[in-house]
């Protein structure tokens, strides 16, 4: 099998009621460290208070925990709420 050309992470949050403001605000300062990667966030249009960050990257290693960065977001955004962080690889 050859290496992945493609691969995302994915990092969902779902954080308390009341706390949307300060995890989006966190997670805004969290992805401006993102250099390098395409980072998307997206926020849950049905429940205040879930967000969702997707890094892609183009190429380089894959660990099955994530990058530094993801790995950073979503250690980060434990204190606020619930977190699954998970890789995907591009077939």
């Amino acid at each position: 099998m050859n290496p992945p050309s493609k691969w995302i992470e994915v990092i969902d949050v779902r954080s308390p009621q009341g706390a949307a403001d300060t995890v989006e605000t966190l997670l805004r300062e969290l992805v401006s460290d993102a250099t390098g990667d395409r980072v998307d966030v997206f926020r849950r249009v049905s429940l205040d208070g879930d967000f969702l960050v997707e890094l892609r990257h183009d190429a380089g290693p894959v660990d099955a925990r994530g990058s530094d960065v993801g790995v950073r977001i979503a250690s980060a955004l434990r204190e606020r709420g619930l977190v699954n962080h998970t890789v995907w690889v591009e077939e």
